[in-house]
């Protein structure tokens, strides 16, 4: 079918001798129809396509700006995040600083809590031992002065008589001298 549309469009074309009226095209016409697209673009690049051409530069600039403002921005969050990180790093060594004096201290306030409670222990010892000496005298000197009674009395019974308080004294000296 294209074929056959062609080929008559081929003879009319043939028979007018005129190629663009076959078309339906007016020369006359085209020829105002080319000088009106020239001036519309002599217009366009004169007037509008400046403007154009500005905005997109300007809005080129402001992108590229803000480019620079996101590298900077991004710079500047670095060095932050580093300083962050420098600090934390203080932050924690100082911490184990404060932790190991702390437990230092801990160690020295229980050391010193040892030491003091030994000394204090050996102070009741010493003194339960002072005590416990002092019984033993008492006890030694008052079953002395018992057995002393007891010699005495063993004396007078086995003498027969009582003898003078001093002369018992000197007796049962002298007995308990040979005894010990």
């Amino acid at each position: 079918m294209d074929l056959q549309a062609f080929t008559q469009f081929a003879a009319a074309a043939q028979q007018s001798g005129n190629l663009l009226s076959t078309l339906g095209i007016e020369p006359i016409q085209l020829l105002f129809q080319g000088v009106a697209f020239l001036l519309v673009v002599f217009l366009l690049g004169k007037f509008v396509f400046p403007v154009f051409t500005k905005t997109l530069e300007k809005r080129q600039a402001e992108i590229d700006e803000s480019n620079k403002a996101v590298v900077e921005a991004t710079k500047r969050v670095q060095e932050m995040q580093d300083s962050v990180a420098k600090m934390l790093k203080e932050a924690k060594d100082e911490a184990g600083d404060i932790v190991r004096t702390a437990k230092d201290e801990a160690s020295d306030l229980l050391t010193r809590a040892e030491h003091k409670s030994r000394a204090h222990a050996e102070a009741i010892a010493k003194a339960a031992k002072a005590d416990v000496e002092n019984e033993i005298a008492a006890a030694k000197k008052s079953l002395h002065n018992e057995m002393v009674m007891l010699v005495a009395q063993a004396t007078e019974k086995v003498a027969g008589e009582k003898l003078s308080g001093k002369a018992d004294e000197a007796l049962i000296h002298t007995a308990l001298k040979e005894i010990e």
